[in-house]
C-alpha cells in the first residue's frame, strides 16, 4: 500500500531548520522594516571639513601641534596666549578664567597631522580658529616665522587660482624675454647674471644669449618682470661696462672706488659689493648720485 505524501517539502523543511521560531522571526522581519523607514526620513547630513596641510611634504607618520600657542591677537595686535581646550568654547588663556587646571589637564587637544593632513569639521570653530591664528600656519600675516611645523590651510578653488597666476606671470615673462630687442635683451641679462661669456672663454652667440635669458624668465618671472622696466637695468649695464673698460678703478685702495682719472667716486661698505655700492650711488636721488650718473653716462658715451 503506498504511503500518503506528509505534504513538507524539502525546502521546507530547510526553511524550518533556519528558522526555528517563526514568529521571532517576523518580528525581526518588522523591526529591520522599520529601520529602513526611519532611516529613509531622517535628516541628510553632509561632513564638511577645513583641511591644513604640512609645509614640510618629507615629514613622516603623525605631527602634532601642542595646544598651547603663542601669537598675534588680531583683535589688540599684541602677543597673547591660546590654549586648545575640549568643551570651551574660547581660545584664548584669557579667557578661560573659570577653567580649573585640574580640567585643563584633562581636556587638552593637539593639531594632529595623519600623512601630512590635519581635517577639522567645520562645526569644530575653536580649533578651526586656533590653526589659523596660530604661529605655525603661513597663512597668518603676523604669525612669527621660524616655525619648523608650518602649515597652511588647504582651498583648491584658492591653490589652483594661485597656480593659474604663477603660470600666466611665466607666460608673460617667457614671451617677454623672446620678443625684446637685442639691446634690450643683451642689458638685461646681464643684470640677471648671464654671463656675455662661456665656460671656455668663448663670447655666447645671441642666440645662445637668448635662451638663458628666457630660463631666467622661466625660472624665476616675478624677479624677470619686475626689473624688465627698471631703471637699474640701465645703470647696472653703464656701470659694468665702466669697470670693464677701467673708466672706473675700484682696486686702487681698499673698499674706495674711483675715477680712472682718479678722482674720487664713493666709498664701498663691508657689506657691499663695489657693483653694488655704485649702483646704490648713481640710482640715489642725492647731489653726488646724481654727479655721479652723469658722469657715468659721458664716460661709458665712447665705450
Amino acid at each position: 500500500m503506498a504511503r500518503k505524501p506528509s505534504g513538507a517539502t524539502l525546502s521546507h523543511i530547510h526553511e524550518t531548520m533556519r528558522s526555528p521560531n517563526p514568529e521571532e522571526n517576523y518580528k525581526e522581519q518588522q523591526e529591520i522594516g522599520y529601520s529602513q523607514i526611519a532611516l529613509s526620513n531622517s535628516a541628510q547630513t553632509k561632513d564638511e571639513w577645513v583641511v591644513f596641510k604640512l609645509v614640510n611634504t618629507k615629514k613622516k607618520g603623525r605631527v602634532y601641534i601642542d595646544h598651547i600657542n603663542d601669537t598675534i591677537h588680531p583683535e589688540t595686535g599684541k602677543v597673547e596666549r591660546m590654549r586648545l581646550l575640549s568643551g570651551v568654547d574660547s581660545i584664548w588663556l584669557k579667557d578661560q578664567k573659570n577653567v580649573t587646571e585640574d580640567y585643563a589637564k584633562n581636556n587638552r587637544r593637539s593639531l594632529i597631522f595623519e600623512g601630512k593632513i590635519c581635517r577639522i569639521p567645520k562645526y569644530d570653530e575653536a580649533a578651526i580658529n586656533f590653526a589659523r591664528l596660530s604661529s605655525h600656519c603661513i597663512d597668518n600675516p603676523k604669525r612669527k616665522s621660524g616655525s619648523k611645523q608650518e602649515f597652511f590651510e588647504w582651498n583648491p578653488s584658492k591653490q589652483a587660482e594661485e597656480q593659474k597666476k604663477k603660470q600666466m606671470l611665466k607666460l608673460e615673462a617667457i614671451r617677454k624675454a623672446f620678443e625684446v630687442d637685442e639691446n634690450f635683451m643683451k642689458k638685461h641679462a646681464l643684470y640677471l647674471g648671464v654671463s656675455p661669456i662661456d665656460e671656455v672663454g668663448f663670447a655666447k652667440s645671441l642666440e645662445a644669449m637668448r635662451n638663458e635669458y628666457a630660463m631666467k624668465a622661466d625660472l624665476n618671472p616675478q624677479q624677470f618682470l619686475e626689473s624688465f622696466q627698471s631703471p637699474l637695468v640701465e645703470i647696472s649695464f653703464l656701470i659694468k661696462k665702466a669697470l670693464s673698460q677701467a673708466k672706473i678703478d675700484v682696486g686702487r685702495e681698499r673698499n674706495k672706488a674711483y675715477w680712472g682719472t682718479g678722482k674720487f667716486i664713493c666709498t664701498i661698505l663691508q657689506h657691499q659689493t663695489p657693483l653694488d655700492a655704485l649702483i646704490e650711488l648713481a640710482a640715489s636721488n642725492t647731489a653726488e648720485g646724481r654727479e655721479f650718473l652723469t658722469e657715468l653716462k659721458l664716460a661709458t658715451q665712447s665705450i
